[in-house]
């Protein structure tokens, strides 16, 4: 749709301003000759002579004048006309994210640019549907031929939709979008069976796999560490689990996506341990070990446990004394009953287990007195 022309709203600031700066160039400009006519005439009625110092004053005066109503006239304009301005001037939409695989690493069938590692899901089965969409449009039914040709015609669909499948995936494969090539291949497995053409079809992805490994990896390590460096770890973590999908008999591949996984659990243990997150730092810890037991990380995190432990006990017991008090100054007395045998079940040998054992009976009696009442 064509951009309508902005109308002028006078009542909006800045065409306000704008007619402000219009009025003080107008006047620069006007009062300027004006300001030194009159002082020739002054200078003439007093009969005083006119030297060089005076009319080269005067003449700064008036340029500067002239100068400063040129530009109030200019800035005025501008300002009316800003949203025209900013149309000509923005681009089409946001600018591209530099860590943006979409828009940072696309190579395309004719040299160009087209996505290898974006899209390893995207499902074949588009064309395919728009096929049947048309035939059905046609009032194609196969159930309204005779029955004895019936098997026939289901057997022409079943090889026309193969067919399809076999063209989508070649043409992704010619895209070099690998990890689409390998997906639509499942769902063509799945929904055919095996045959040759689909062994065939896997035989080339791999090898364009072995062709395009080096450079997927080098650009996707690129990208991981700029990711990295920005926090960005969810983005950085996708980018290298993507790059197994379209390459996983790389073994250097698999263990960027291993390294990065890794990296990004260690580094938010780290993080909680910073902000006092014991509880969470010591589930993550938990994690850490049944998913990467041999890693050196491991190794140092097992001189940490006990304090992780100790932290994450002492911080829980002081969440449960906070809620104990808060639920006594509400008169909760059941449930700062339940929290008192919470903290006596879970840590015995606490301060605030021997502490609150002294208030159960307490606590009882008043529980019996509110079911009582």
């Amino acid at each position: 749709m064509p951009n309508q022309t902005e109308q002028p709203n006078l009542s909006q600031p800045r065409y306000l301003t704008a007619l402000f700066l219009q009025s003080l160039g107008v006047l620069n400009i006007v009062f300027a000759p004006l300001g030194i006519l009159l002082g020739l005439a002054m200078k003439a009625g007093r009969g005083e002579p006119i030297d060089a110092m005076w009319l080269t004053l005067m003449l700064a005066i008036l340029m500067a004048g002239l100068t400063l109503g040129g530009l109030l006239l200019a800035a005025a304009s501008l300002l009316r006309n800003c949203s025209s301005l900013a149309a000509v001037l923005a681009p089409d939409g946001p600018p591209p994210d530099p860590l943006d695989l979409a828009s940072n690493y696309r190579e395309g069938a004719d040299g160009g640019v087209a996505n290898r590692l974006v899209g390893a899901t995207i499902d074949w089965a588009a064309g395919p549907a728009t096929h049947w969409a048309s035939c059905a449009a046609h009032g194609f039914d196969v159930e309204s031929l005779p029955e004895s040709e019936q098997p026939a015609a289901r057997e022409r669909i079943r090889t026309h939709r193969q067919r399809v499948a076999g063209e989508a995936i070649v043409d992704a494969i010619n895209a070099r979008r690998l990890g689409e090539a390998r997906s639509m291949l499942e769902d063509a497995r799945a929904l055919f069976g095996a045959l040759p053409t689909w062994d065939r079809l896997e035989e080339r992805i791999d090898a364009a796999s072995a062709r395009n490994e080096p450079l997927d990896h080098a650009a996707s390590r690129r990208l991981i560490r700029q990711a990295v460096e920005r926090g960005r770890w969810a983005f950085a973590e996708n980018c290298a689990h993507r790059l197994c999908r379209v390459h996983p008999q790389s073994s250097r591949c698999r263990k960027l996506w291993e390294d990065i996984r890794r990296t990004r659990l260690h580094a938010h243990i780290q993080q909680a341990c910073t902000q006092h997150r014991w509880a969470e730092a010591l589930a993550a810890a938990g994690e850490f070990f049944e998913r990467f037991p041999e890693s050196f990380e491991a190794q140092q995190l097992h001189s940490q446990m006990e304090t992780l432990r100790h932290n994450a006990e002492v911080q829980t017991r002081r969440e449960y004394e906070m809620r104990f008090q808060e639920l006594l100054e509400g008169r909760y007395y059941a449930e700062a009953l339940s929290v008192a045998r919470t903290v006596i079940d879970q840590y015995p040998e606490s301060l605030q287990a021997v502490e609150l054992r002294r208030h159960l009976p307490l606590l009882q009696r008043y529980v019996s007195g509110a079911h009582n009442a």
